[in-house]
């Protein structure tokens, strides 16, 4: 599971009573928690470096980590100064991958990990999965979110979280939280918000070949079927998959990054399901090596109602790509458009689906423009805004 968050108050919570997460969370009223730094199960110490309200617990090894003295927290070297710093091993930093990777041995191969991170914007990015993922694939899954920076913090059975009732646990009690009280649930791009579901077991995923985006290609799936929980093995937000024909598994030939369609409450939202630079097996030619491919799950193709609103999810998705990857609007083609290209496979959608409602892609790549340009557009003040801005200005400067 997913989330970003803009905190108003960020603890590292020293669990010397040995509380369950639970109870922790129950303790601090916290919204969201998450397993925090490496310990000693047999000694149950702290094993790197680990300052919560100025109490040091271990400071045997000057490492790199985050610093929670700020809002939000910076990533670098700790200090003696320090009042609140948790080592993890960094993932990301200045909006790169760190290579290689510096992590101990017994905290390699494929285990249920915890990460955190900032993004750009100063929100937190918050990951805690039970999938098994190496610390290189969920390196690829924080670049994919648009982090800034991200560490990982310890995982395998101490991976446990709770993102405001979404919970992964474990029965294992570990030694520090880090406990979130967040102001909101912010979103994963300007106006929307991505969950991510990733699709670890599926073979496109385990080959782990990267491309760098070049264009974004819309699928829709040809099944009446508008339920994620279709192609997803699911959760409790879209329900979960009761007949094991999702697309988290081995033995498929198919593979895109994103899936739109219903939760279980009918609602429309937007799964990621592979890292954004991950190759996807969805075009069926060389597409595959230069497009970022997500399918619109078709239901009654009749309904307008759904139309609208998988249109304006499938807009501002791509709206949100074309900002992370510098993607022109000109570049996002249908399947079928791709055929025409010769780039991908003889495949109608979504042209046998968009002109029942008065759409064509040339309406579609047009409205993913006026969205990126009403996301940059100038702020426009009325006069009693900037009279008062700039009473409040000639106030600072003379100091009144």
């Amino acid at each position: 599971m997913t989330t970003y968050i803009k905190p108003t108050k960020i603890k590292i919570y020293i669990n010397s009573a040995r509380k369950t997460m639970a109870q922790v969370k129950a303790e601090t009223g916290c919204t969201h928690i998450i397993n925090g730094g490496y310990f000693n199960m047999s000694t149950f110490e702290p094993v790197c470096v680990l300052i919560a309200d100025g109490v040091i617990h271990v400071y045997e090894w000057n490492g790199r980590g985050y610093c929670f003295d700020t809002m939000p927290p910076v990533l670098r070297w700790s200090t003696r100064e320090d009042k609140n710093f948790i080592y993890g091993v960094r993932l990301v930093e200045n909006g790169q991958a760190v290579v290689p990777l510096d992590y101990n041995a017994a905290w390699g191969g494929a285990k249920r990990k915890t990460a955190m991170g900032v993004m750009p914007d100063g929100r937190i990015w918050l990951y805690c999965s039970d999938d098994l993922t190496t610390p290189e694939q969920l390196q690829q899954i924080a670049l994919a979110s648009g982090v800034d920076s991200a560490i990982m913090l310890d995982g395998g059975g101490s991976t446990q979280g709770d993102f405001n009732g979404q919970t992964v646990t474990s029965d294992r009690i570990v030694h520090n939280f880090i406990c979130f009280w967040a102001e909101e649930d912010s979103k994963s791009g300007d106006d929307i918000e991505i969950r991510q579901s990733f699709l670890t077991k599926n073979d496109c995923y385990k080959e782990g070949k990267t491309i760098t985006p070049k264009g974004i290609m819309v699928h829709s799936t040809g099944a009446n079927n508008p339920s994620l929980s279709r192609f997803l093995p699911g959760d409790e937000l879209i329900g979960y998959n009761k007949y094991n024909n999702h697309w988290n598994q081995p033995g498929l030939s198919v593979c895109v990054h994103a899936l739109i369609g219903k939760d279980k409450n009918g609602n429309v939202r937007i799964y990621q399901t592979l890292p954004w630079n991950m190759r996807g097996w969805h075009a069926g030619g060389s597409a595959n090596d230069t497009h970022i491919g997500f399918e619109i799950c078709e239901g009654d193709l009749n309904d307008a109602n759904y139309f609208r609103a998988v249109y304006s999810a499938a807009v501002d998705l791509c709206a949100y790509l074309c900002k992370l990857y510098d993607i022109s609007p000109d570049n996002i083609i249908s399947h079928a458009e791709g055929y025409q290209r010769g780039i991908a496979s003889n495949h109608a959608d979504v042209g046998h689906w968009f002109p029942k409602h008065g759409k064509t892609m040339d309406n579609f790549r047009a409205d993913v423009k006026d969205k990126l340009s009403a996301q940059t557009a100038p702020v426009e003040l009325t006069q009693e805004q900037f009279n008062e801005m700039l009473k409040i200005g000639l106030k600072q400067l003379l100091g009144i």
